[in-house]
């Protein structure tokens, strides 16, 4: 992969054609990019209407890189960024496969936001002790690695109009309800989007049948009001492998795409992801079937030890840690090996593998935790701290398996 294509699909910008570059270099990178995902993956051939776009933005990148070389008051210097590529990623970057790199500059203008406000809303009381998961202490002492998400696909590059704004729905446990959350936080972290939050059922906290709505709307520049909305997402709170009541569903706009995940509340045999997986496929949520369907796989733990210990005393982690730094094994163990013959090669179904690049953060979990806490005793190294850039590959990786084809 080139360098330039590299930046325009991972969103890595080179700094000649970056923050500093004008209008119709910015232009030019997008039509680029959006000739060349019409080609990702060998999915479509070169059409004359893409070949056409890539010839006309080269030919744009060329003048504006002219127009930035010139000399006078009007040139702006090259604004720098420097990041360091973590290095146990992939060295590939494709559309749908997700890197880290360390960026100290931004993860501190993301800290200075504070905790994200819905994640008080939708912890309310429970965990207001623990900071809301936010693990803002862990924050201000430097324990979390500074590092940025990139890869997949970021919600500025979501189409903004033209076609029916997307609606999802996330059903699943405690993880998958992180999961939402993580994905509006990111939205919330966008100067030019806002989040509008509701809940939709009567129940509370960690019952069954919880539901959120959460409207993503893109923010005008001039009048600083919702302009448009971008994406819907919803999350219905179902901690067993099956598919929740009728009931649960009618309080949901009927998704696009329903994603299923947060395996660890047992019952996750092959057998029942199996026929959940071919019940939603075949019937959706509502019995009008034709929704895509997103299977996530099980994020790693970082219990000392290898697992849970419902004693909440654990074996010393390396260091000064709360949770080991390394693991690999999902919960519950075995799982992920059971989703590859369950979810692939099937179809309108996508297999999201995104454990990998949780495997060397363990210091991103909420970790110690008070004795009156619900939940994990001890020490939480399950659930991860709604903190700048933890779940945002996780993020960018769910909005890449729902716009990549569709």
């Amino acid at each position: 992969m080139t360098s330039f294509r590299r930046a325009v699909e991972t969103g890595r910008a080179d700094p000649g054609v970056g923050a500093s570059c004008p209008p119709l270099a910015r232009r030019a990178s997008e039509d680029w990019k959006m000739a060349t995902m019409m080609t990702m993956r060998g999915r479509r051939r070169w059409s004359p209407m893409s070949a056409g776009i890539c010839m006309a933005s080269l030919l744009a990148l060329i003048v504006a890189a002219a127009l930035m070389s010139g000399s006078g008051s009007t040139t702006q210097p090259k604004q720098t960024i420097t990041t360091t590529k973590v290095d146990w990623v992939s060295d590939e970057t494709w559309f749908r496969e997700q890197d880290w790199v360390r960026d100290e500059t931004w993860f501190q203008s993301q800290v200075r936001r504070g905790c994200c406000p819905f994640a008080k809303t939708i912890y309310e009381s429970r965990y207001a002790n623990v900071e809301h998961r936010c693990c803002t202490s862990r924050l201000e002492e430097g324990r979390i690695d500074p590092l940025r998400a990139v890869g997949g696909v970021d919600y500025s590059q979501l189409p903004r109009g033209g076609k029916r704004p997307t609606t999802v729905l996330i059903q699943g446990d405690s993880l998958a309800e992180q999961h939402f959350l993580g994905m509006i936080c990111s939205a919330w972290s966008h100067d030019d989007l806002t989040v509008d939050l509701r809940r939709l059922s009567d129940r509370t906290g960690q019952d069954e049948g919880t539901a959120w709505r959460a409207n993503v709307f893109v923010v005008d520049g001039r009048s600083g009001e919702r302009d448009r909305l971008l994406i819907s997402i919803q999350y219905l709170r179902w901690n067993r492998p099956t598919a929740a009541p009728r009931a649960s569903y009618d309080l949901l706009d009927v998704p696009d795409c329903v994603v299923l995940g947060g395996w660890h509340h047992g019952g996750a045999d092959a057998g029942s992801i199996e026929r959940l997986v071919t019940r939603t496929r075949a019937e959706g949520t509502h019995g009008r079937g034709g929704q895509r369907v997103v299977v996530v796989d099980a994020l790693p733990s970082h219990f000392p030890g290898g697992k849970y210990l419902a004693s909440g005393e654990y074996p010393s982690a390396a260091g000064d840690d709360v949770c080991a730094r390394t693991s690999s094994e999902g919960d519950p163990p075995n799982v992920n090996e059971m989703l590859g013959p369950i979810a692939e090669n099937r179809a309108n179904v996508t297999l999201l593998r995104i454990s990998r690049l949780y495997h060397r953060r363990g210091n991103a979990h909420v970790g110690l935790i008070p004795e009156e806490t619900v939940g994990p005793k001890g020490r939480d190294c399950l659930h991860w701290c709604i903190a700048p850039g933890v779940l945002d590959a996780l993020t960018r990786m769910t909005l890449a398996a729902i716009y990549d084809g569709s």
